[in-house]
């Protein structure tokens, strides 16, 4: 999906918004965003059935002998 950085940034200049206007959306605003995080969830569902998301545990923070065993 190509326009995930534009989603991305559309949502945050509506929060920025709502923060602005003392947490309250217009109806087209609440439209835009409820549409918008639609788009994001319906994303992120897909990049977990094709597998592009790490579930397992971290390995920041260790050493390479730690990480080999």
């Amino acid at each position: 999906m190509s326009d995930t950085p534009t989603t991305l940034q559309r949502l945050k200049e509506l929060r920025q918004m709502w923060r602005d206007n003392n947490f309250f959306f217009t109806p087209e605003q609440q439209q835009a965003y409820e549409v918008l995080s639609q788009r994001r969830k319906e994303r992120v569902l897909e990049l977990y059935k094709e597998g592009r998301v790490w579930s397992g545990p971290s390995e920041a923070g260790k050493t390479v002998e730690e990480m080999e065993e």
